[in-house]
């Protein structure tokens, strides 16, 4: 017989109690440390969203939800990449100038140089992609600091994007032509069925890799969180 025997918990490790009192004692000493990890965000939301709903009773409504998800759309496209960059210690001080050039760049083309607007987009993202693998080279290969590269991209892109807008300055995206497909996709609402699909997927999704992972973890013998809150977790995010 082997004599392996489970590694004992190291007593110097706060653990965690069972159910509901655990949760709350975790919370507690989380709360007395200093940890707030997103509490403070979620608190600020909360007090953000009331004040002004206190303001305007259709703050709230789903019109006006709806709004500001379109609104945000484009800065929150840019915020997950600047993201997972922050996450990895890094910094991309050029990521503002580069997406109005390649926007700039998908304009010009479909509205000055009668490109469709499919092309255009494609476009838009190839220069994208050119100027990241030219920023990643530097940073990777030549081990130069991202903040310097992403400062000296910041200036040498904006540029770019002056000469590309030319004289103008700026240009419109006017909701006929060929950038009729473009102002569409911004504009187009899907049905109730179609929310409902993409919510569903979104959530078996999550479940999903929720559960893996709290099964992988528990087959390899590591500490778990209780599977009732994993559950609390799915069911609070297929709420939202």
């Amino acid at each position: 017989m082997s004599d392996w025997k489970a590694p004992t918990l190291d007593p110097r490790l706060v653990q965690e109690a069972p159910g509901l009192r655990g949760v709350f004692a975790e919370f507690t000493r989380r709360l007395k440390q200093g940890e707030l990890g997103s509490l403070p965000v979620v608190l600020g939301l909360a007090g953000v969203w009331t004040y002004f709903q206190i303001e305007n009773d259709r703050f709230l409504s789903s019109a006006n939800l709806t709004n500001l998800v379109l609104q945000i759309a484009a800065t929150g496209a840019i915020s997950v990449g600047i993201t997972l960059v922050l996450l990895l210690g890094e910094i991309d001080l050029s990521i503002g100038i580069v997406s109005g050039l390649c926007a700039a760049c998908m304009a010009v083309l479909t509205l000055r140089h009668d490109w469709d607007w499919r092309l255009g987009v494609l476009a838009g993202l190839g220069v994208g992609f050119c100027v990241g693998t030219i920023h990643g080279v530097w940073v990777t290969k030549f081990r130069v600091p991202a903040f310097v590269v992403t400062l000296a991209g910041l200036l040498a892109w904006q540029g770019a994007l002056l000469w590309v807008l030319g004289d103008q300055g700026t240009i419109n995206l006017p909701d006929k032509g060929a950038s009729k497909g473009i102002v569409a996709i911004a504009n187009t609402f899907y049905s109730d069925s179609v929310t409902w699909v993409v919510i569903g997927a979104a959530t078996a999704l999550f479940a999903i890799s929720k559960l893996a992972g709290w099964y992988k973890r528990r087959a390899s013998g590591l500490a778990v969180t209780p599977l009732w809150r994993i559950v609390a977790q799915i069911v609070l995010v297929g709420a939202i």
